[in-house]
């Protein structure tokens, strides 16, 4: 294997914009990865210009992890004003792995297996029968976040609750896991900087540290957003002796059928390079998330921002859909400062805007009509207009709007003779059949209301729901067909009143 600098020389004198030439090489270098059999994991390209130039610098994941970025840096800043390197690191990153490898990991295993006992769910970001290729987007990663007004509040709260922000960040998404999966018990990875519990100190030391370890979110149901991030603290404190331990081993501890990576979470505390563009910012080459998987890598800005970018696979996710979901994200994390002494579950899962959004949605089509009539008053209209035209069918027959109303004005009839009062209920235990818009219409006219019972239910339910609903009547076929018969002629009644149309 070649061990020298893998250094690449580009001649951008001349360019008009040499540094947007500059960052063209760094996303082709990002864009194109590794082979990691047959490159070199680290590259390093000087793109020459007129006055100097810009060290683009890119490496593997396997090589290093984001923690490293400040040494690698510091290092190469001090090589380049031609310092001399202090200290010796050589063979530390090898003592340290081997170090880890010591540890216990069936006590790991035994902890994990405690923390997630129980758990029975599989919470992931939900995928709708994937995307049709013409429809994919062609970038699989999306940019959002927090604005520094919106992150600060959230660490204030995290502070005052003796949590950290990032205890805040993976309640806010767990929040949005339990809101997608329909579920209060949730789990999700999150990616442990894996630093802590070595003899020596690493760091400063360069290497592949981080191991992801799963997040379980389930407060109580009576739970605060302060209450939650004081749980999760203590969850993270406990589990913080036991993050080496790999994934896979948790997993297969707990029969390898429940899946722990649907999110992927990483937060980081420290900024994604800095202001000065003399060098362009370090860059990762990661590796892919698993299939069906959405991973979500976080760092706090020098603006007090937190940075949000979302990788996710376009053959099962919609860019919109992923829009969505940072929405939602961003939604959850501002409700818990506005009320982080209100149970949870009454956070709202919109933003004031789109619920606004969702009000126009839901009132559809503005038209104007006369709202002092009922919609029996319409139906009976079409009655008068066109008593020939077929207004229900089923795989009997069909009735006529003149058939339909003079069988429904004997349906009302009879329930009125029952003794039904207005407001109250009758049960209509019928299937497809026309008979069953006979009831509907004829308990309205009545002044009543419907409870829709499903003949193929089981005695015992369909008992409960009679029961339940104070229904004082059962409508069948053969009671309206009763009706029909019995109440030939009858007077025509409409109690249906119209109600106050919303603004």
């Amino acid at each position: 294997m070649d061990r020298k600098l893998p250094l690449t020389v580009v001649d951008l004198t001349g360019s008009e914009d040499p540094f947007a030439e500059a960052r063209k090489i760094r996303l082709d270098m990002l864009d194109h990865g590794y082979d990691l059999q047959d490159r070199p994991l680290t590259q390093f390209v000087y793109a020459k210009t007129g006055q100097g130039g810009y060290l683009i610098f890119a490496t593997h994941h396997i090589v290093a992890d984001g923690w490293c970025f400040e040494t690698i840096f510091h290092d190469l800043n001090a090589l380049l004003r031609g310092e001399t390197l202090t200290g010796d690191s050589s063979g530390q990153y090898e003592r340290a792995v081997r170090e880890q490898l010591h540890r216990d990991r069936n006590a790991a295993v035994r902890y994990f297996r405690k923390l997630l006992e129980g758990y029975e769910n599989s919470a992931v970001i939900p995928s709708f029968d994937g995307v049709p290729e013409e429809e994919r987007a062609t970038d699989d990663q999306i940019r959002g976040g927090l604005p520094a007004k919106t992150a600060e509040k959230l660490s204030e709260l995290c502070r005052s609750a003796g949590a950290t922000l990032a205890d805040g960040f993976n309640l806010a998404w767990g929040l949005v896991l339990r809101t997608l999966n329909r579920t209060e018990d949730v789990v999700f990875t999150t990616v442990a900087s894996g630093r802590d519990g070595y003899t020596m100190n690493v760091s400063d030391l360069v290497g592949l540290f981080i191991n992801p370890v799963p997040v379980r979110v389930n407060p109580e149901k009576s739970a605060t957003p302060r209450q939650a991030l004081q749980a999760l603290h203590r969850q993270a404190a406990e589990t913080k002796p036991y993050d080496f331990c790999p994934l896979a081993d948790i997993r297969n501890a707990l029969g390898g059928d429940i899946r722990l990576d649907g999110l992927i979470v990483s937060f980081e505390n420290y900024a994604e390079g800095g202001k000065d563009e003399t060098l362009l910012k370090p860059a990762l080459i990661k590796e892919e998330h698993g299939s069906g998987s959405v991973g979500v890598d976080a760092a706090v800005q020098p603006d007090g921002s937190i940075s949000v970018l979302l990788s996710f696979d376009p053959a099962l996710y919609r860019k919109a859909e992923m829009e969505r979901l940072l929405a939602l994200f961003h939604n959850y994390a501002a409700r818990m400062t506005e009320t982080p002494d209100a149970p949870m579950l009454a956070l709202p899962h919109l933003d004031d805007g789109g619920l606004r959004g969702l009000l126009r949605l839901s009132r559809g089509e503005k038209l104007d009509y006369d709202v002092n009539q009922t919609w029996l008053d319409l139906f009976k209209a079409q009655a008068e207009n066109r008593p020939e035209a077929p207004a229900v069918t089923d795989s009997a027959g069909s009735s006529t709007y003149g058939e339909l109303n003079r069988v429904s004005d004997s349906v009302a009839a009879y329930l009125l003779a029952e003794g039904i009062q207005e407001n109250g209920f009758v049960a209509v235990r019928m299937g497809r059949v026309k008979e069953f818009i006979a009831a509907v219409i004829g308990i309205q006219k009545a002044g009543a209301a419907y409870v829709p019972v499903d003949p193929t239910y089981p005695e015992d339910r369909i008992a409960y729901m009679i029961e339940d609903s104070g229904a004082k009547l059962v409508l069948t076929e053969e009671t309206v067909r009763h009706a029909a018969n019995a109440y030939t002629d009858p007077a025509p009644v409409n109690r249906a009143t119209p109600a106050l149309r919303l603004t």
